[in-house]
């Protein structure tokens, strides 16, 4: 474990359903939580970042995140949340470095936005 990962809240939606296309979590029942470690670092602006992250959201306030732990993107029913400085920030983007000298997955966590 790298000495540079520190832990991190995660949040996991594990019920819910499909309201018009968009994914409405069970009001009466809270995420799943857990920790993972992690590390975070500040987006670039490189152009692949960018392409990385949805049109949409490219002026999002956002983040790197480098952790061992395989989480949710926004691929997926319902992507998972971590918070990071007490904000929630949604999964989008990932990638996953499997060469068994540093194993890890890295993340675009964006800023995540109320749903209207």
């Amino acid at each position: 474990m790298s000495s540079f990962r520190k832990p991190f809240v995660v949040k996991r939606e594990i019920t819910g359903s499909w309201i018009n296309g968009r994914w409405a979590k069970d009001p009466d029942t809270p995420p799943d939580t857990f920790e993972i470690m992690a590390s975070v670092q500040p987006l670039s602006g490189s152009e692949n970042e960018l392409k990385s992250v949805p049109e949409g959201r490219r002026q999002s306030k956002g983040y790197k995140l480098y952790t061992d732990t395989k989480l949710n993107t926004s691929g997926e029913n319902c992507p998972d949340i971590v918070v990071i400085n007490g904000e929630d920030y949604e999964l989008f983007n990932f990638g996953s470095w499997q060469n068994n000298v540093i194993n890890h997955y890295r993340y675009i966590v964006l800023l995540k936005e109320a749903i209207e």
